[in-house]
């Protein structure tokens, strides 16, 4: 499957995209009759978003630092060394605040770009707004399936990258095989599946294929494990 369109699929291509475009539109402003209040705006534009971006893989980092922290505090053996709870590191200062609608904002300056008679592919080319296929595999992709276990819990991630949802599969160990559990349009999922009465640990086996739309796409991912216990009240 493939789209024609100059923008890229991913966050961090968008950035490198809008990068790209904020740095070299000075080059053409005479050129192109743009105005300095357009290539301000588009500086500052990815100036935040780079800073909004570099801040959700921060503070990912600082949950994962205290999720394992509290599984250790929880269920880790006795005796266990903890260390201090996770201090919160410094956060920068954000950069000038931008209205919402960046790519959006850009594009309409984009349009003008093109319009403009002294518009040409080598100049689209330099500034990444000529179109080009972003090809989606529908044959080789498979998720990159991982999977732990949170209070009793397994919780499966894996990355999105450009599809819509992906499909997840169950083996409960009870002789029927794979069946299905989810389709999860966001790259987390809590499997909430009570262990049967009269067992105390269980070892489920997943699996998981992405989707573009109504579709599946490419390969399930390689099956993994996770070994459940019910948790005991202390």
């Amino acid at each position: 499957m493939s789209k024609n369109s100059y923008l890229p699929v991913t966050d961090a291509d968008r950035l490198a995209w809008l990068k790209n475009f904020a740095g070299k539109l000075p080059l053409y402003a005479t050129l192109l009759g743009l105005v300095a209040e357009e290539i301000a705006a588009a500086a500052a534009d990815a100036l935040m978003l780079s800073f909004a971006m570099d801040q959700v893989e921060w503070f990912k980092k600082e949950l994962a630092k205290r999720v394992s922290y509290k599984n250790l505090l929880a269920d880790g053996d006795i005796g266990s060394p903890l260390g201090e709870y996770p201090a919160v590191g410094a956060i920068p200062d954000a950069p000038d605040a931008v209205a919402a609608g960046i790519f959006k904002r850009n594009g309409k300056v984009v349009q003008r770009i093109k319009n403009h008679a002294k518009y040409t592919v080598a100049i689209g080319e330099d500034l990444g707004i000529e179109a080009h296929a972003n090809i989606v595999s529908m044959g080789n992709a498979k998720p990159d399936l991982k999977v732990t276990v949170d209070a009793g819990k397994p919780v499966l991630k894996w990355t999105k990258g450009q599809y819509t949802a992906s499909d997840i599969y169950v083996d409960r160990g009870d002789g029927k095989g794979f069946a299905f559990l989810a389709t999860a349009t966001v790259p987390h999922y809590t499997d909430m599946f009570a262990i049967p009465a009269g067992s105390n640990v269980a070892q489920w086996i997943y699996k998981a294929i992405y989707k573009i739309g109504d579709e599946q796409t490419g390969s399930f991912a390689d099956p993994v494990n996770a070994m459940v216990a019910n948790q005991v009240a202390r």
